[in-house]
C-alpha cells in the first residue's frame, strides 16, 4: 500500500524494486503493478522530491522499463524546473534529466529545456 508514502519514500521504494528486479532477473506482474502505483503516487508528492529524487525517479523508471503516465512525468519535470531555476544541481544533473527524457520519449516544457540548457 503506497497511499501514505511521501516523495522520499516513493524513491526509496523504487530503488528497492530495482534491486528486487535485478535479483529476480526480471519483473513480475505484481512488481510491475507496485512500480506503477509508486510512480502514480509520486505524481501526488512530486513537490517533496529532492534534487536527487527527481533524477532517481526518471532514471529508475528507465532502468525498469516502465514508462510513467504523462501526468507523472509532468509533475516530476515541474519539480525539475524548480531546481533548474536555482541552477543548483549543475550541468551533469541537467544532462542526466535530459537524457532520461529522451529515453522516455517525453519533451520537457520549453521553459525547462531553456533553463537546463542555459
Amino acid at each position: 500500500r503506497v497511499e501514505g508514502f511521501d516523495g522520499v519514500q516513493c524513491v526509496f521504494a523504487l530503488k528497492a524494486a530495482l534491486r528486487l528486479c535485478k535479483l529476480a532477473a526480471g519483473m513480475s506482474d505484481e512488481t510491475r503493478s507496485v512500480v506503477a502505483a509508486l510512480l502514480d503516487r509520486t505524481k501526488l508528492c512530486a513537490r517533496e522530491l529532492t534534487v536527487n529524487g527527481v533524477r532517481d525517479t526518471l532514471n529508475i523508471a528507465n532502468r525498469l522499463g516502465v514508462t510513467p503516465q504523462r501526468e507523472v512525468l509532468d509533475a516530476v519535470l515541474e519539480r525539475a524546473l524548480d531546481f533548474a531555476r536555482l541552477a543548483a544541481p549543475g550541468p551533469h544533473w541537467a544532462a542526466s534529466v535530459l537524457a532520461d527524457c529522451r529515453i522516455l520519449k517525453v519533451d520537457p516544457a520549453s521553459e525547462l529545456m531553456t533553463t537546463l540548457c542555459a
